[in-house]
């Protein structure tokens, strides 16, 4: 694994503080990002009872300086939202899913994050995963009701 250089490192902690300083502050309080070709794309990871960001690297030269930090700032709201810690009886994949969309919802909603920007028609969000439901779904929700709404929807099927 290799760790983001200093140049880097540094060009984000201040292009974090133009986002939000609680970004840049835990930018300056993980461990330093590595670079693993190990990775499908990014993870948060617990390292030494502390967070950091895992990139695969193919995957990160191929985005764009707003996908760079939304994925920086999507990585470190799953620290702030505590969504390492799950229920047992969850599906990790279906968790991850419906903690994506919280946190997604709430960076396009509470910054000046683009879907359109991050060149990215996959992401998870309300829209994107409940499609004609979505107007049902309520917004700024935890992801346990994301979650439990997914699991409504796999019922039906």
């Amino acid at each position: 694994m290799k760790f983001v250089t200093d140049k880097e490192y540094n060009k984000i902690y201040q292009e974090l503080l133009n986002i939000d300083k609680v970004f840049a502050e835990m930018w300056k309080r993980y461990e330093r990002m590595v670079f693993d070709e190990d990775e499908d794309s990014a993870a948060l990871e617990v390292s030494n009872a502390n967070f950091r960001i895992v990139v695969n690297p193919k995957f990160w030269k191929r985005c764009n300086k707003h996908k760079k930090l939304f994925i920086i700032c999507h990585e470190m709201c799953h620290g702030m939202f505590a969504h390492w810690m799950y229920p047992e009886n969850f599906m990790r994949e279906w968790a991850n899913i419906a903690q994506d969309i919280q946190v997604n919802e709430f960076l396009f909603n509470n910054y000046k994050f683009s879907p359109s920007l991050i060149n990215s028609n996959n992401h998870a969000s309300i829209k994107t995963v409940f499609k004609e439901s979505a107007k049902y779904v309520e917004k700024d929700r935890d992801y346990i009701y994301y979650y439990n709404l997914l699991m409504k929807c796999l019922r039906k099927d």
